[in-house]
């Protein structure tokens, strides 16, 4: 039997290697770039909230690509 410290080393490398090929597969072919639609009168509703002064944060805004269509 194998004892567990002499596997350390491969399975932090399985590990790494995964989670690689688990960024490749998500990002190349684009499955993801839809779940995101933009806010109908964008426009509008930038200037409706630059009124209301407020604090800066996460608010999604303005609609944008991470890259081009």
């Amino acid at each position: 039997m194998v004892e567990l410290p002499a596997l350390w080393l491969p399975i932090i490398v399985s590990a790494v290697f995964v989670f690689i090929t688990l960024i490749v597969i998500h990002m190349i072919p684009g499955w993801h770039q839809g779940d995101m639609k933009a806010v109908p009168s964008e426009g509008k509703v930038m200037d409706t909230l630059r009124g209301l002064n407020l604090p800066p944060g996460d608010y999604r805004f303005p609609f944008g690509w991470l890259w081009p269509r």
